[in-house]
C-alpha cells in the first residue's frame, strides 16, 4: 500500500513538471512571435519613411576670399526645367539650408552679397533624398559711387506767421481715436506739450487760453467742457 502511494506521488510530480515545462515553452513561443512582429513592423516603418521622401535639399557656407563667413548673403536656386525657384539667406556663421527642392535639374545657383561679385553655378543636379553640400566663396567688388547732391529747404521753427509750436490733428484721427468720455482731453493729449489736468508746457491750465472757433473754454469747473 505504501508502494502504491509513492508511485502516485511520483506520477503527480512528473505531470506537474510536464505542465510547467509546457507553459515555459508557450511563453518562449509568445516572446519569439512578439519579437518577430516588432522587427517586421520596424522594417515596414523604415520602408514607408523611405518612400515618403520625394524632394532634395542643399546646404553649405558662403565665405569671402579670406575664408570669413558672409552673413546675409542671398542664395537663389532656379530649376531650369520647370522654372521653380528656391531662395534663402546665410546665417551669422555664413551657413545656409534650402529644403524641399525638386529632384533633378539642371539648377542654376546664384549667390550675391553687397560689395562682392555675384557667382553663378550652373548644371547642378539633385538626386532623391540628397542633401547636396555646396560651399561658395565670393570675391570683393570695387564699387565706385557717383556724385551725390543733397537739396534741402530751410524752414525755421519760429517764423513771422508762426509764433510757437503746434499740433495738427486730422479729421480721420478724430474719427478713429478710441475714447470713452468724448472730451477735449482725449485730443489734446496727442500733443507732446500736454500734461496732467490739461496743463501745457508745464503751465497750469488756469493760465492757458483755450478757444474754439473764437469761443473761450477756460472754465476749470467743468461748466463748459467740450465733447464731440
Amino acid at each position: 500500500m505504501q508502494k502504491n502511494y509513492n508511485t502516485k506521488l511520483i506520477l503527480n510530480a512528473l505531470s506537474l513538471n510536464y505542465f510547467q515545462g509546457e507553459n515555459m515553452i508557450n511563453r518562449y513561443s509568445l516572446l519569439s512571435v512578439f519579437l518577430l512582429l516588432l522587427v517586421s513592423f520596424t522594417l515596414i516603418s523604415n520602408n514607408v519613411n523611405a518612400q515618403v521622401v520625394t524632394t532634395s535639399s542643399m546646404n553649405g557656407t558662403v565665405t569671402d576670399s579670406n575664408g570669413d563667413p558672409l552673413p546675409g548673403a542671398n542664395i537663389i536656386a532656379v530649376h531650369q526645367s520647370s522654372g521653380s525657384q528656391y531662395g534663402t539667406s546665410t546665417r551669422l556663421d555664413g551657413k545656409y539650408n534650402i529644403n524641399g527642392m525638386r529632384v533633378g535639374g539642371p539648377y542654376t545657383i546664384t549667390v550675391s552679397f553687397v560689395g562682392y561679385n555675384n557667382q553663378a553655378i550652373e548644371g547642378v543636379y539633385l538626386e532623391l533624398g540628397q542633401n547636396l553640400r555646396l560651399n561658395i566663396s565670393l570675391t570683393e567688388e570695387a564699387v565706385q559711387l557717383g556724385d551725390i547732391t543733397v537739396v534741402a529747404e530751410r524752414s525755421g521753427i519760429i517764423s513771422s506767421d508762426r509764433t510757437g509750436t503746434s499740433t495738427m490733428i486730422s479729421e480721420q484721427t478724430i474719427e478713429t481715436l478710441p475714447t470713452i468720455t468724448r472730451r477735449m482731453e482725449d485730443l489734446t493729449r496727442l500733443t507732446p506739450q500736454f500734461g496732467r489736468n490739461s496743463s501745457f508746457g508745464g503751465i497750469d491750465n488756469r493760465l492757458n487760453n483755450i478757444t474754439i472757433d473764437g469761443s473761450y473754454f477756460n472754465n476749470s469747473f467743468g461748466l463748459s467742457r467740450i465733447t464731440w
